[in-house]
């Protein structure tokens, strides 16, 4: 056979001799692109020379049962692993490594599936379909009916009541009764909260399953619950009326009170922990009088602090502020308002803008500030000293006394 045209001297290859041998560029026809076609244009005998297609098949452990239909078409062959009749596409053996279906995990054989499942107690209720279908059985240990998957089975998954990963609704059923409950629904799941009755109370309630199966009981038998209409009464027994419903235990609540007439927003848990009216009361701040709002600075701790209060209780003040002074504080300013409240309102204002915008949280700790106020602290060098003094004043068009 004559030798080709150009041999492939050049390149890594250094196939001189043969190009099939060639690895620069793509093969085709067992040739590199370059020598394929110089020898399809002057008709070199190599062109003719071709890998047998057969050689593919035995190489990746498939022996051919019918002649070679096409490259992208099954091919009938035998796993010589296996000894089971496969359909591979020579292109995909070749260019993706694949061989045999049943080997690789890619396929099942419904014997060998229904031997597996049967040495991992299931029974099997219907044909199986593929390794993609979940595969209906009935535990041989607890008698329900699941569906399993065949490779989960064969990398040794099993029952998911047997394994606690599910819960039989009757059995879920029984544990709510058992903890004096009555559901009012079907099971939901674990985590779903289920409609039921406490048969204590008699109250329609929603807690979780996992919780009572853990020893969570009725929240309004424990006190943890609170009744819309007890806590109405609790309010009215402390002197406010209510002006809008109960929304929850720790948000303030729209109420009048009885005794001043005043509007306010005490939360249920702070009335039933013995807080009142804050105009009436007589001690801290009187939210109707003068108060002032204050401003001062640490140096040394690099540290600036917002508070209020009142006018009229000049003693307080001023015994106050001394007190800040006696651990390095210094004014840096000071605005008047016509009533507490107001000036509440502001110091809040600055405190939620130091917070969320500005991000400065309390930079002192209890032990920085035996004297108290350290929750009402940031870092000057975050906050900056008259930025702050701007946005006071911003949000205060009349200042009385600067």
């Amino acid at each position: 056979m004559a030798r080709p045209i150009e041999a492939c001297n050049t390149g890594p290859c250094k196939a001189a001799d043969d190009p099939r041998g060639c690895t620069v560029g793509r093969l085709s026809a067992g040739y590199c692109s370059r020598h394929y076609t110089q020898n399809k244009r002057t008709g070199s005998p190599y062109l003719a020379i071709k890998e047998p297609p057969e050689s593919v098949m035995l190489a990746a452990g498939l022996t051919p049962l019918v002649p070679y239909p096409g490259n992208n078409k099954g091919w009938l062959c035998r796993c010589n692993t296996c000894h089971r009749e496969v359909t591979p596409c020579r292109g995909n053996v070749k260019t993706r490594g694949g061989a045999c279906a049943y080997c690789a995990g890619r396929r099942s054989d419904p014997d060998e599936c229904l031997k597996i499942m049967r040495e991992a107690r299931f029974t099997p209720l219907e044909p199986f379909t593929d390794s993609t279908t979940r595969w209906k059985c009935r535990c041989d240990r607890c008698g329900r009916q699941v569906g399993l998957l065949i490779g989960n089975v064969r990398n040794g998954t099993g029952c998911a009541y047997c394994q606690k990963v599910r819960v039989d609704p009757g059995e879920a059923a029984g544990v709510m009764k058992a903890a004096g409950f009555t559901p009012l629904e079907p099971y939901p799941n674990a985590s779903t909260p289920w409609l039921c009755r406490c048969d204590t109370c008699k109250r329609k309630i929603r807690p979780l399953y996992t919780h009572v199966k853990k020893g969570v009981g009725c929240k309004y038998c424990s006190g943890c619950g609170v009744v819309p209409e007890e806590a109405v009464a609790i309010m009215e027994a402390a002197g406010l009326t209510p002006l809008e419903p109960y929304t929850n235990a720790n948000a303030p609540w729209l109420c009048r009170c009885e005794n001043c007439n005043q509007t306010i927003r005490p939360s249920y848990s702070s009335v039933k922990s013995g807080s009142g009216c804050k105009y009436c009361a007589n001690y801290g701040i009187n939210w109707d009088q003068p108060t002032i709002l204050y401003l001062i600075r640490n140096k040394k701790l690099g540290a600036s602090k917002i508070g209020i209060a009142n006018v009229h209780n000049t003693d307080r003040w001023y015994s106050r502020l001394r007190s800040h002074e006696k651990h390095g504080w210094v004014t840096t300013g000071q605005w008047v308002f016509d009533r507490g409240d107001t000036a509440r309102e502001v110091e809040q204002t600055v405190l939620h803008h130091w917070r969320d915008d500005l991000k400065a949280l309390p930079v002192l700790s209890e032990v920085d500030m035996p004297q108290g106020g350290w929750t009402e602290t940031a870092s000057t060098r975050k906050v900056g000293l008259q930025k702050t003094i701007d946005y006071i004043e911003s949000q205060i068009p009349q200042t009385v006394v600067h």
